[in-house]
């Protein structure tokens, strides 16, 4: 069972991984460079080296697969001016990192 208080500081440092360390121009062009796409995912990947290397690896490498294909997904809702779809992909994009993180967290560390 994962304690109130990893939950909590999962969810946190995902929130300054994935957005406070994510500039425009990896926001606007990981969905069409994957060198970019990397950068971000190795940023990411850090702080969850608290965690221990295999979790910071193994959340790099579902943090890539998700923002791979959702990044891709999303940018075409976005140019397609469909803000609803838009967001979907957003949200569906971080429930399935919190849900990444969280099975990591008990398949890697508990």
């Amino acid at each position: 069972m994962i304690s109130l208080s990893v939950l909590v500081l999962l969810v946190l440092m995902h929130f300054v991984a994935d957005f406070i360390f994510q500039s425009n121009n990896v926001a606007t062009n990981k969905s069409s460079n994957n060198k970019i796409l990397a950068w971000h995912v190795l940023l990411y990947s850090i702080p969850f080296l608290y965690f221990g290397v295999a979790f910071a690896v193994v959340t790099f490498l579902l943090h890539f697969a998700t923002d791979y294909v959702s990044s891709r997904v999303a940018r075409h809702f976005y140019l397609l001016q469909e803000r609803h779809w838009f967001f979907v992909t957003i949200g569906a994009d971080q429930a399935i990192h919190m849900i990444s993180l969280f099975a990591a967290y008990v398949w890697l560390v508990i």
